[in-house]
């Protein structure tokens, strides 16, 4: 029985739209006359490092900041 709510359908899905948010970002930042990247770094409870990476950029409309990783 197709529900449309399973595991790999889920995941697809997210994969899919990471991938076309992705894209936006890049069409936006290469179009941007100023980007700043800001990387920070914490560790997990098992003192794994878990990084972040901010995009902020300028639009026609205002400064955008995306969170990418």
């Amino acid at each position: 029985m197709f529900t449309g709510t399973s595991g790999k359908i889920q995941n697809d899905l997210i994969y899919a739209i990471a991938e076309v948010m992705g894209e936006e970002i890049k069409m936006k930042i290469k179009k941007a006359p100023f980007v700043a990247v800001m990387v920070d770094e914490t560790s997990d409870v098992g003192n794994v490092a878990q990084p972040a990476l901010v995009l902020r950029y300028v639009t026609d409309t205002g400064v955008k900041e995306r969170f990418v990783r």
